[in-house]
């Protein structure tokens, strides 16, 4: 860029930034508002196909806002208010925050929650015990109350926004946040806010709280630790946080036994495994395996693992292990960028539920503004797509076929991140200097 079109991009920075939040920019707010004070009773009345079309009116609100620059104190009070709309607002998309609730009540009750199945009715899968991690669950003990907890993820995402500065805005009203967050409660706020601050300050304690409060953010482990100057002391932090917590827990339970039944049974909005499993099974590929294995069994002395390797031939485990190795391979070809190798690990899952994608919203939000200074990938464009129509998954529930929900979490948010990306390298979008 040459020293006159370098200034003329400054100049439209700097009259952008002074426009602040313009005619246009306050309409959509309004109906990003309204939409959501209105999710919950239409949620209820009408189901969760009515539900998706009243996130679709948010999302384009938001799609429409998202540039929008406004003074921090003013993003975040906007960003606060939108949440206040559900904050005594009964959970409807999920039901996870019933099982943070039991366990939080049960630990700090002085049992060991992998000990004790929930008895509470609003419990998903109450025939399995915890799946959440020691950290997670040190948290829940802390605020085992509905609001309570509420108030504790808005304090993360307040923290969030104080962070993000020129994308505090775009922060505070994404709808994924809340929807997924605000609304619904999960967790994945604060393993977000926590990855935020492990990446901006290279700290691998931080990072390890991260993976403590739910494990995908895991897959970013190479990207931080080879971002970091001091290497031994981050492994030495990550190692020693992450571990701590565990103590006391192993002492008296198996850790996080709910985990397996969760890593083989669950199933959802994953092209990756349809794929896979449906290759798997019409090649006959588990049957091959055995007849290969039986034919080497005897000759290689291979009896004491036989009965192991027989249980785990069949398709749905084949297609499950294919898609790990994919994940890991795309984890060490993204190995520098965080939110590529996160993005890796959701959609190489078996499951994909939407409030996943929630553990990269403010750091996807943070590389993007690095990216229109021209210091970073697009990675972070195309997961703000993918978060932002990974709640159309829903619609699964209302009966809409698997292809046609595939094409609005997948196809769509490709486009629309292509899009978005060949504008700004045409230049009509300003760009940060």
């Amino acid at each position: 860029m040459n020293a006159v079109d370098r200034e003329n991009a400054q100049g439209e920075v700097v009259r952008d930034q002074k426009k602040g939040i313009e005619p246009q920019h306050g309409i959509a707010l309004i109906v990003l508002a309204a939409a959501a004070v209105a999710a919950p009773w239409i949620t209820a009345r009408l189901g969760v196909v009515a539900f998706v079309a009243d996130y679709a009116i948010a999302a384009l609100a938001w799609l429409l806002l998202r540039r929008a620059i406004a003074p921090r104190g003013a993003a975040i009070a906007i960003g606060v208010g939108l949440r206040i709309i559900f904050l005594f607002a009964t959970p409807q998309l999920s039901g996870d925050v019933w099982r943070y609730l039991f366990d939080g009540r049960t630990l700090a009750s002085g049992v060991n929650p992998y000990n004790v199945l929930p008895d509470d009715p609003r419990v998903n899968h109450p025939e399995l015990p915890t799946i959440y991690p020691p950290h997670a669950e040190v948290l829940f003990a802390v605020a085992h109350q509905l609001t309570a907890w509420r108030l504790l993820l808005l304090a993360c995402e307040v923290a969030a926004m104080i962070l993000l500065k020129d994308g505090a805005l775009a922060l505070a009203t994404f709808p994924p946040l809340l929807f997924e967050g605000a609304w619904s409660a999960h967790v994945e706020i604060v393993a977000a806010l926590l990855l935020l601050v492990a990446w901006r300050r290279r700290s691998g304690a931080v990072f390890a709280a991260a993976v403590g409060m739910k494990v995908i953010p895991v897959a970013a482990l190479p990207a931080l630790l080879l971002q970091s100057k001091r290497r031994t002391r981050f492994v030495l932090a990550f190692a020693f946080v992450l571990l701590l917590p565990v103590v006391p827990f192993v002492m008296t339970s198996p850790l996080m036994p709910g985990m397996r039944d969760y890593a083989t049974r669950w199933i959802f909005n994953s092209p990756g495994y349809e794929t896979t499993f449906l290759t798997i099974d019409r090649l006959n590929v588990a049957p091959h395996l055995k007849d290969a294995f039986t034919s080497i069994k005897d000759s290689w002395h291979l009896e004491p693992i036989a009965h192991f390797v027989y249980y785990h031939l069949y398709p749905d485990y084949l297609a499950r292990a294919a898609l790990a190795c994919i994940a890991l391979a795309l984890i060490f070809a993204w190995r520098r960028d965080p939110i590529a190798s996160i993005c890796a690990l959701i959609i190489c899952s078996p499951a994909i539920h939407p409030w996943y994608w929630l553990v990269v919203a403010p750091l996807c939000f943070q590389m993007d503004l690095e990216r229109r200074d021209g210091d970073r990938s697009g990675a972070a464009t195309v997961a703000i797509a993918l978060q932002l129509c990974a709640p159309f998954s829903y619609l699964l529930y209302g009966g809409v076929p698997k292809l046609a929900v595939y094409v609005l979490c997948y196809a769509l948010p490709l486009g629309l991140a292509l899009a978005v990306l060949k504008s700004e390298k045409n230049g009509r979008l300003p760009q940060r200097h």
